[in-house]
């Protein structure tokens, strides 16, 4: 599993060593949409030592949007995008997709996480907004 850690560090430019991972460990499969079949995605979960290791990793994810799975050398399951995401409470997680119906309602262009933070913005010339609770996303127009 840190091999797998290392090599997507890798492919994103971030410099992930052995000691920079405290765990890494498989996501329990869930059932997919298709007939209750269990996915066959190699999720995984990753705690790293230092928050600048995780930060940069997270700041390059950018990277990936051209690169699968395959590019890291998995070629015994499916082909799928690599996706580097934070994890978030349940709470925050419900008030992301909050934000997420808010952006395709209300037109919005960018919807995005930065450290444990959910923040919006309407289109490349207007402000930031940050969203710490749901008042916060009623009170967008």
């Amino acid at each position: 599993m840190r091999g797998m850690v290392k090599t997507v560090g890798h492919l994103i430019g971030v410099d992930v060593k052995d000691q920079d991972i405290l765990v890494s460990h498989h996501l329990a499969a869930k059932a997919s949409s298709h007939a209750g079949a269990l996915r066959d995605d190699p999720a995984i979960i990753v705690k790293f030592v230092r928050r600048e290791v995780r930060d940069k990793s997270y700041t390059s994810r950018k990277y990936l949007r051209r690169k699968s799975t395959k590019d890291i050398g998995l070629t015994r399951v499916a082909e799928h995008k690599i996706y580097i995401g934070e994890s978030f409470t349940q709470q925050n997680r419900k008030l992301f997709n909050l934000c997420l119906e808010h952006k395709k309602r209300l037109n919005y262009k960018f919807v995005w996480t930065s450290a444990g933070k959910i923040l919006l913005r309407k289109d490349e010339n207007s402000p930031v907004i940050s969203v710490l609770e749901t008042k916060d996303v009623n009170k967008i127009h």
